[in-house]
C-alpha cells in the first residue's frame, strides 16, 4: 500500500492494486483488481482491466491499516 499511496501522492493519474480478495478494500484513488497469480484466467482478466498500465511494481505483501 505504501507504493500505491506514494504514487497517488506524487500525481499518478491512475493506480491499481492487485489482490486476491477485494472485499472491503476502500482506499481513495486506488482501484482494486482481483487477481490470483496461480489462476491463468484471473491473470488474463486483471491484465484486460488494467490494460492502460505504464508502470508495474510487483510487491507481495499484506496491507495493515
Amino acid at each position: 500500500m505504501a507504493f500505491a499511496r506514494e504514487a497517488r501522492h506524487r500525481g499518478a493519474a491512475k493506480v491499481y492494486a492487485g489482490m486476491r480478495n477485494t472485499d472491503g478494500f476502500n482506499e481513495p484513488g486506488i482501484i482494486p483488481i482481483k487477481i490470483d497469480v496461480t489462476d491463468p484466467a484471473s491473470i488474463a482478466a486483471a491484465a484486460e482491466l488494467a490494460n492502460d498500465t505504464t508502470l508495474l511494481v510487483n510487491n507481495a505483501g499484506i496491507a495493515a491499516h
